[in-house]
């Protein structure tokens, strides 16, 4: 299945513009030419949204995170994502993944996530891939 058909049989209700707000958090993305809301509306599991931008060949991978953030958090992120990666990789062939974990603003991230999500070898480092920490509201084309 070709690029633009897999993305043309997405269900319009989980395609949006250049935003979405999931779990009080603005997903921001400028540069996208549409975000597509993932968890509970193409999948049960995996990130909560993808953002895809034509024009720069990437693909955003956006998980959101409300609340502390703790590295119990941190390792679930990770997995939420890499099965995204999963889900995306063969349909989407020729992006280059971004994974983004979003996190409410002013909200506090423990030292032992931040070492997690940074340091420590997990399922995205063993891909080659480190998420970027942003805050909600963020522009995350302009950031990543």
């Amino acid at each position: 299945m070709k690029v633009k058909e897999f993305l043309r049989d997405i269900p319009k209700n989980c395609k949006h513009q250049k935003s979405l707000k999931k779990d009080n958090c603005l997903i921001l993305c400028s540069k996208a030419d549409f975000i597509i809301e993932h968890d509970n509306c193409i999948s049960s599991s995996g990130c909560d949204a993808i953002a895809v931008d034509f024009r720069n060949n990437k693909l955003y991978l956006i998980e959101v995170k409300k609340g502390g953030f703790d590295s119990k958090d941190a390792k679930r992120a990770i997995k939420q994502l890499d099965e995204c990666i999963d889900y995306y990789g063969e349909k989407l062939k020729g992006f280059e993944f971004k994974p983004i974990i979003l996190r409410g603003n002013k909200k506090r991230m423990e030292g032992s996530a931040r070492e997690f999500l940074i340091r420590r070898k997990h399922e995205l480092r063993k891909r080659g891939l480190r998420p970027q920490i942003l805050n909600c509201s963020v522009d995350i084309s302009l950031k990543a």
